[in-house]
């Protein structure tokens, strides 16, 4: 029996076997930890971020105009707190309504969040 081109048969198995092992490293490698949602209704803008950033979570921020809340405090969170979500995935938090205050940010080399105020450590004064 002639094979064309030669060899080929021979390697079949062995390149199966090793785009099988590939697919499957992609497939453990490439799925994000779960992480709960933390509670962030009542918490200050920084403490919340703060939060998210050390459970692996982006924010997104809304503001909501007259409210009786104290300036830039978290009204409301989406998703609800306990939801389990992929690392880094984003949490929307309703401020009320104020300025953002001037924030320290450590901003990681592989920056895995869209927005830079998902990343802040602490509020100066």
């Amino acid at each position: 029996m002639r094979q064309y081109p030669p060899g080929l048969v021979r390697h079949a198995g062995r390149t199966a076997a090793v785009a099988l092992v590939l697919a499957a490293a992609l497939v453990i490698l490439g799925r994000s930890p779960k992480v709960d949602t933390p509670r962030l209704v009542g918490a200050s803008y920084a403490s919340a971020a703060a939060a998210l950033l050390r459970h692996k979570l982006c924010t997104d921020v809304e503001r909501r105009a007259g409210t009786a809340a104290p300036r830039l405090r978290v009204l409301a969170q989406s998703p609800r707190p306990g939801t389990a979500l992929n690392s880094w995935s984003t949490v929307t938090i309703v401020l009320a309504d104020g300025p953002l205050p001037h924030l320290s940010l450590v901003v990681p080399a592989s920056d895995p969040c869209p927005r830079i105020a998902s990343r802040v450590v602490r509020a100066r004064t």
